[in-house]
């Protein structure tokens, strides 16, 4: 296991979980008042907006705190595992947003599915911890680099969205 932690850091597995908390909670300030202060924003598109950020923000404290459980020293495929069902509920409470607007329902839809992902990359990190399994670890922290990387582009999309 220390080969495993040597070669992938800890830091480095859990980095993607840690900071699609944080750019959610800084999403919810532009985006809102963007879109409520822009000219040419419809009624309903910044209602839509408000209300799709409120359950990102709120979503995003329950993430960071699971999540933060995972980068403890003592962390276990309990911590992983309920870091992951926080993602997952996360991603469920985003679709219970009613959305009519067609491209903020796919931006939504996109979000929701980075959040499964990041989900499943987090439960097999935990597992492949837990089984010494290095290729699992390295496949799994991939996995969460790609989650990592798509978060800032969907929150981009919903700033510019909702702003316009």
């Amino acid at each position: 296991m220390r080969t495993a932690e040597r070669r992938t850091g800890q830091s480095t597995r859990t980095r993607g979980t840690s900071q699609v908390a944080r750019r959610t909670l800084v999403l919810g300030l532009f985006a809102l008042f963007g879109c409520l202060n822009a000219m040419g924003c419809s009624s309903s598109r910044a209602q839509e907006c408000t209300k799709l950020i409120t359950v990102l923000n709120k979503n995003a404290e329950s993430v960071k705190a699971a999540t933060s459980k995972i980068n403890a020293a003592d962390a276990n495929a309990a911590s992983f595992n309920e870091a992951a069902a926080s993602m997952e509920a996360a991603a469920d409470d985003i679709g219970t947003v009613p959305i009519k607007d067609d491209e903020l329902t796919k931006i939504a839809g996109d979000y929701r599915e980075m959040l499964r992902s990041g989900a499943k990359a987090v439960r097999d990190l935990g597992k492949a911890r837990d089984d010494n399994d290095v290729p699992g670890i390295d496949k799994a922290s991939g996995e969460l680099a790609t989650v990592d990387s798509t978060e800032p582009v969907i929150v981009e999309r919903i700033k510019k969205y909702c702003s316009q």
